[in-house]
């Protein structure tokens, strides 16, 4: 579709009076009208004239039309069945907001009957902003300005394409003596690390090709996909039909570049893209863009678009030598003055992507205006370095850092905020960094600490800017399995669908095996394998239960375990570290343990990790809980006179009180 706004003089001051409106000009307004109906229906209805508004000296007309050729002849038709002289005639191409701010202004001066029937003719109402406004994608129209025509790119501007962009641009040009053909031959994929270059050479194609007589059009509509949007091809269908003559620039950033994210909107929004690309090929030039490391989404484009030619544009990374001229092309440009501090970092046999050499160049310029330009500065530190000094967050990550034990659980928290900082500190590096699954399994007695843990975790990674709720979702086999068919996924969903932003704690989750095949346990595990990777981004998984059973559940489906990032046992507790939980209990209690009392439950925990069963940190707080019972009845029996404050506090040697030996059976006969 091709936008024309077209200007004139008038000498005819009465006209333009009788246009302003009033009952005067009633007639003309009418045979205006008429005129741009009788040329629609003669031109098959692929061309609409209007005049949009007239003033003392001026008159503005648009035009709306498929094809773009002798449009000179068609202008010059319309203005002489126009009832008045127009003289200096100029016309320019505009996009589709202007046309239609101009067929609007029509409507209003009673130009035009029906300013929305004429848009629906030519299938392009729903661009109007009014229909189109909410849509899955973000649009935007541009047009090249004749002067403006970029035909090679210089400088630094999309530095790391330049090498396969100039070969397109030779062959573009090696045509430039043929007639315009119909159709286009090869569409192009760009693929670079940066989204806003991606226009820039955008405007080089659209640039060389209208110049060589491959575009009709100087106009280009971009598109961005709205995040986690789903889009139908009565979305696409207005931009393509407006956009026929023209070019579409689509750019298709699934950062997260997983086969599981294709299973629902970002498949099919790249089915419907590729399906309208195709339908629309010979009249439409797309040129799509992803970043370079999305190979998922390339190898799923290509699939699509089957026999369409595509010419990639791809970014390259730099050699030592290209390296060096790029960063003295950005001191250049800036007018900066290089020195050799500046290429210190540079290695020979490394290549470094632009992100990277912006960043050189960045932290060398700041670098020498705080140490040479103003050294009164020089002892400040950046912001980075505060960022990688700066330890975690919040009262969470202190109170398990003071817990007993627990070493394993303090390693894998301490490396996932690591990881979540070096996302930050090094992402404009172009370090690759995305976003790992944190799914985990927690494994150990009873008592060892697994749900104190999960429920800090859960705190620690909402304080660090990790998970956005930080809630701890418990949930069970009575909470995930349906009593009947059908029933067990949709509560599995829900169950994720409440934990998004948090952690889903799943205790005793090897009860989720049942001892026959296709069982509810069995679907419940299956859903749960499913859901862990739909939302590995906003959802962190923690299976729960004792070593032996887990690694029975961990069996059951082959996908489990390759998802779960960490595996972390809880080791028992040995006597010290019983003592020591025994104190922290104590001081969070506001009690003190007397020295004969220590040596008691040391004596008592030595017993205790005899046995199997024995509850670890449970136990413990079993044992300060009745030697608080019985203290209380110490303190009643005494003199109420004599009962200090310390006496409130203290827990003796005769408040505890020794656990009785189970005596193990004797087993007589032989034994097979």
């Amino acid at each position: 579709m091709f936008y024309y706004k077209i200007t004139g003089k008038i000498a005819d001051v009465e006209f333009a009076d009788k246009m302003k409106g009033g009952h005067s000009g009633y007639i003309e307004r009418n045979k205006l009208s008429a005129l741009s109906v009788e040329l629609y229906e003669r031109s098959n209805r692929t061309r609409f004239f209007f005049v949009s508004g007239v003033s003392k000296n001026n008159i503005d007309i648009g035009l709306i039309c498929d094809d773009n050729r002798k449009i000179d002849q068609q202008i010059n038709e319309f203005i002489r069945k126009l009832s008045v002289e127009v003289s200096d005639v100029e016309y320019h191409e505009v996009v589709f907001k202007v046309i239609n701010q101009m067929i609007i202004n029509a409507d209003r001066s009673d130009y035009v009957e029906d300013a929305d029937e004429i848009l629906r003719n030519f299938d392009i109402s729903c661009m109007d902003g009014r229909e189109y406004g909410s849509t899955s994608f973000a649009y935007m129209e541009y047009l090249i300005e004749d002067h403006g025509i970029q035909t090679t790119l210089n400088g630094t501007s999309c530095f790391m394409v330049r090498e396969s962009l100039n070969e397109e641009l030779e062959r573009i040009s090696s045509c430039s003596k043929k007639k315009y053909v119909k159709g286009h031959p090869v569409h192009y994929l760009i693929r670079s690390d940066n989204k806003e270059e991606s226009v820039k050479i955008a405007e080089v194609l659209v640039g060389s090709l209208y110049a060589n007589n491959r575009l009709l059009s100087r106009r280009y509509t971009t598109i961005g996909f709205k995040s986690r949007a789903k889009c139908s091809t009565d979305d696409f269908k207005p931009i393509y039909t407006s956009g026929k003559g023209g070019t579409v620039l689509v750019q298709v950033n699934y950062s997260n570049d997983r086969e599981s994210n294709y299973a629902s909107q970002g498949m099919e929004n790249i089915e419907i893209l590729c399906s309208m690309l195709k339908e629309n090929a010979n009249d439409v030039l797309t040129i799509i863009w992803i970043p370079k490391k999305s190979e998922t989404t390339r190898k799923l484009i290509y699939e699509r678009l089957e026999n369409i030619n595509i010419v990639e544009i791809c970014d390259k990374a730099a050699d030592l030598e290209k390296a060096k001229e790029y960063l003295k092309l950005i001191a250049s440009e800036k007018q900066v003055r290089t020195d050799k501090k500046l290429f210190e970092n540079l290695e020979n046999g490394k290549y470094y992507l632009t992100s990277e050499l912006n960043d050189m160049y960045n932290f060398w310029y700041s670098n020498k205006l705080k140490t040479v330009l103003f050294p009164q500065y020089k002892n400040i530190s950046t912001v980075k370095c505060e960022i990688i000094n700066d330890g975690p967050r919040g009262n969470a990550y202190d109170e398990l850092m003071n817990m007993i034990g627990l070493k394993k659980a303090k390693e894998v928290i301490k490396q996932a905020l690591n990881y979540s900082k070096a996302q930050k500190i090094f992402a404009n590096k172009g370090a690759q960094f995305d976003r790992t699954s944190m799914h985990m399994i927690f494994t150990g007695n009873p008592g060892t600490a697994k749900t104190s843990v999960a429920r800090l975790f859960a705190q620690i990674m909402k304080d660090n800017d990790v998970l956005a709720q930080g809630r701890l979702i418990e949930c069970g086999r009575a909470d995930l399995v349906g009593r009947y068919v059908g029933w067990t996924a949709p509560a599995i969903k829900n169950k994720f669908k409440e934990a998004e932003g948090s952690v889903l704690f799943i205790d005793e989750a090897y009860s989720l095996v049942d001892d026959r095949n296709g069982s509810y346990g069995d679907e419940a595990i299956n859903t749960i394998v499913q859901e862990m990777e739909n939302h590995r981004d906003d959802v962190v998984v923690i299976f729960a239960g004792y070593p032996d059973k887990m690694e029975k559940f961990l069996q059951k489906n082959p996908g489990l375990r390759s998802r779960i990032a960490y595996h972390v046992p809880f080791d028992d507790y040995t006597v010290e570290e019983l003592c020591g939980i025994a104190d922290l209990i104590s001081k969070k209690k506001g009690l003190i343990l007397a020295e004969d009392a220590r040596e008691k439950m040391r004596d008592m925990f030595e017993l205790a990790i005899k046995d199997d069963d024995f509850g670890n940190g449970r136990y413990v707080r079993n044992v300060l809980e009745k030697a608080k019972m019985a203290q209380a009845s110490r303190l009643v029996a005494m003199d109420y006179a004599s009962v200090s404050n310390e006496d409130l506090k203290t827990i003796v040697a005769s408040d505890i009180e020794m656990p009785v030996q189970r005596i193990k059976p004797i087993k007589f006969g032989f034994c097979a």
